[in-house]
């Protein structure tokens, strides 16, 4: 998931199919901050994962600082499907639309990132492409060829 920040509110790419068709890979998910959270709403929250040397599989939010080897932050975004209230601390039960059991582990109020409030289909995959080796060599050749038929156009028209 990759991510850009303005005012509170934080954009992110979704990567992979738990949530279908609510959150198709490729959208793009705008998520803003509340002061609490319900039963129904889609949430991104950060979720410590256990790495044990596979860290290039996973894509880690570098922003929370350095990563040891064992440990890694992501950003999941799931639908809250539960809460409970353990010593007055909101923490909720949280499900990918597609998967058939909640996730094992209960979010933190403290862990939540917020609330989406918009998702823009497919759009994710223009930020992800120049990350890529093909969409960046693409990307190079559009401009050239664009350039090429500027100049073109000058000497001929």
């Amino acid at each position: 998931m990759g991510y850009c920040y303005l005012h509170g509110i934080k954009a992110y790419i979704i990567a992979s199919g738990s949530m279908d068709p609510v959150l198709a890979i490729g959208s793009l998910v705008i998520v803003q901050p509340e002061n609490s959270y319900y039963t129904g709403q889609v949430i991104s929250y950060y979720k410590t994962v256990d790495t044990s040397g596979n860290l290039e599989k996973i894509q880690v939010d570098q922003s929370l600082g350095p990563i040891n080897a064992s440990n890694a932050e992501i950003i999941v975004t799931h639908r809250i499907v539960s809460i409970l209230n353990q010593q007055g601390i909101a923490h909720y039960r949280t499900k990918g639309d597609v998967n058939s059991e909640p996730d094992q582990e209960l979010v933190s109020h403290s862990r939540v990132i917020g609330r989406v409030v918009l998702v823009i289909p497919v759009i994710g995959y223009l930020f992800v492409l120049p990350q890529t080796k093909l969409g960046f060599y693409l990307i190079v050749e559009t401009a050239v060829v664009w350039l090429c038929l500027l100049i073109i156009k000058k000497i001929f028209l």
